[in-house]
């Protein structure tokens, strides 16, 4: 993992955030946590969690994380978002193990999958 990942002391809240500068929309349609490096077991099956972000730009945000029907752009549609200021996570209700990999998807109707 690189500088992109932000690991609490609790490791109770993992987050992406923007490494470099955005301007313009930035949309993450579907994210998902993996305690395994090959992406099986997600991290949401067994602990708790709850979708946290930075300011968004809808009214279907991070509430609805795993949900096809919703997805999340970060505020910087008319303005620039600086270095790791766009971000979209979890924070989960007990510590997790590390996160090993990440899956995300950044646009509607693509089926390609980013993960890390």
């Amino acid at each position: 993992l690189n500088e992109v990942w932000v690991f609490p002391p609790s490791r109770r809240r993992w987050r992406i955030a923007n490494v470099e500068a955005v301007r313009g929309p930035w949309t993450i349609v579907d994210l998902a946590f993996y305690v395994d490096s090959s992406c099986e077991v997600d991290a949401t099956l067994s602990v708790n969690a709850t979708p946290m972000s930075s300011p968004f730009k809808a009214t279907n945000g991070p509430t609805a994380i795993r949900n096809p029907s919703t997805e999340w752009t970060a505020e910087c549609v008319t303005a620039e978002c600086g270095r790791n200021e766009a971000w979209i996570g979890l924070q989960f209700d007990a510590e997790m193990p590390l996160i090993e990999c990440v899956k995300m998807q950044q646009q509607a109707g693509d089926d390609t999958y980013v993960s890390s």
